[in-house]
Formats: C-alpha cells, structure tokens, sequence
C-alpha cells in the first residue's frame, strides 16, 4: 500500500559550501516547509547525506486530510 501525494513548493535555497543546503518555502501549498541537507565525509571516497524537513500544513485541506488519513489507515 502506499500514496501520492502532490504538493506545490517554491523554495529558496541557501549553500554553505560543501557542508549544507537549506531550503525555505516562500510560496506554495504548506504552511510552512523547511529544511536542510546536510553533507559529511564518509571514507576517503564516500559522502553522508542527512535530511531533516518541517513542514506545517493549513487545517482542512485535501493534504493534510489525506496524510491523516494515511497515517490512522496505516496505525490501525
């Protein structure tokens, strides 16, 4: 089981060089969404990737309703 879900975000993005990359939404269907990747050596060769997002949705839309609902089908 699984769901789409389609959501509009324009963001704003912001680079620290070779460490991280936030990103701000300054239009779109959330609330508020924000977040960063952040970038770690991992060997000689290799890179760590984390992502950390937060998102607000506004009451009472069909995507909020939706995640709800995804959220109590999948608990239960």
């Amino acid at each position: 089981l699984y769901m789409v879900l389609h959501a509009r975000v324009v963001m704003d993005l912001r680079e620290k060089h070779e460490r991280e990359i936030s990103f701000e939404q300054v239009e779109g269907d959330f609330y508020s969404f924000k977040g960063k990747w952040r970038l770690g050596q991992l060997g000689d060769q290799h890179t760590l990737l984390k992502y950390m997002v937060e998102t607000k949705m506004h009451k009472d839309t069909f995507l909020s309703e939706s995640i709800l609902e995804e959220v109590f089908t999948t608990l239960f």
